[in-house]
């Protein structure tokens, strides 16, 4: 996948978006976000919202997670929907960003199988239904509730 293509869908997650679940099974991993924005469907419409997405990765993944979390087994909690999702850090989410380990990267790829020209559609589709979203919401046909849309603030002109 393109650089540029990945770093869309990492802004994507992280603008707004949290860590719903994962599982693993195998050499496969697989992570799930919400409020994404990437917008579900190929056209806007009164049910239209943000992403819900599933990122697998297969083969050789080398991925790591920091956290500063007092709650033991954590991970186990979030995959077996215990706790609530955690929010995504812009700062520190990417994907095949191992500046720092690029002895590692020349064993290590990520996989990930999502169609490189949806990515730009869907997340250029988002921004035209945010536009939207905002301009419909207190008239007579607003668009459902959209966490994403109510949350992002966007720091220039999309």
């Amino acid at each position: 996948m393109e650089k540029e293509t990945l770093n869309i869908l990492s802004s994507a997650i992280s603008d707004v978006g949290y860590w719903r679940w994962w599982i693993t099974e195998g050499d496969r991993i697989q992570l799930e976000f919400g409020g994404v924005q990437l917008l579900n469907n190929d056209t806007l419409d009164k049910n239209s919202t943000s992403a819900i997405i599933a990122l697998r990765f297969s083969e050789n993944v080398l991925l790591k997670f920091y956290h500063n979390m007092q709650e033991c087994q954590w991970h186990i909690k979030l995959q077996e929907d215990e706790i609530e999702p955690f929010t995504v850090d812009y700062d520190f989410f990417r994907f095949n960003h191992l500046d720092s380990v690029n002895d590692i990267e020349k064993e290590f790829t990520n996989q990930i199988v999502i169609d490189e020209e949806k990515i730009n559609e869907r997340h250029k589709l988002w921004w035209i239904f945010w536009r939207d979203y905002w301009k419909k919401r207190n008239s007579d046909e607003p668009y459902n509730r959209d966490y994403a849309c109510e949350v992002t603030i966007p720091l220039e002109e999309k």
